[in-house]
């Protein structure tokens, strides 16, 4: 079947989820004021999360072990630019100063909302990929008590 999907249905709601809260974030970020000097998303934090939609689109039709691990990089590294466009008013808001502008609830859900995606897409590594290895469906081979020097 050529429009089957590839993937296990516990890993498809894992990085469909990390997909959607990706695609909210940026679309937030974009549309939105609030990281340091009132500016919204930068072009490379904008982008990284564009790949990583992209990446987790292809992960449903194709089966590579890497694509996992590829997302959480991905999804990591604009989690790290949104640390870093979004420190200094985290800091001003804990010393209750005004200094480099922007919003911290906002920054605060932005960061929620991406974090949310890394841990789903780290999580997703550790997961059955392919529907006939899915839990439950493993098969349990019971080993020789005696070991294999009993058979010498």
């Amino acid at each position: 079947m050529k429009g089957k999907l590839k993937i296990g249905k516990v890993s498809m709601i894992l990085t469909g989820v990390a997909a959607v809260l990706s695609i909210v974030t940026a679309v937030l970020g974009s549309t939105q004021n609030a990281l340091v000097q009132n500016t919204s998303f930068s072009l490379p934090l904008i982008l990284s999360l564009a790949a990583a939609v992209v990446l987790i689109v292809v992960s449903f039709f194709v089966s590579f072990d890497v694509l996992p691990l590829l997302i959480s990089a991905v999804l990591s590294l604009a989690f790290g630019l949104l640390v870093k466009g979004g420190a200094e008013v985290v800091n001003d808001h804990n010393l209750n100063i005004q200094f480099s502008g922007g919003n911290f609830s906002q920054v605060l859900v932005y960061l929620i909302l991406l974090g949310l995606a890394v841990v789903l897409a780290i999580v997703n590594c550790f997961v059955a990929r392919t529907p006939d290895r899915e839990a439950g469906s493993v098969k349990v081979v019971a080993e020789d008590p005696e070991g294999p020097a009993a058979k010498e």
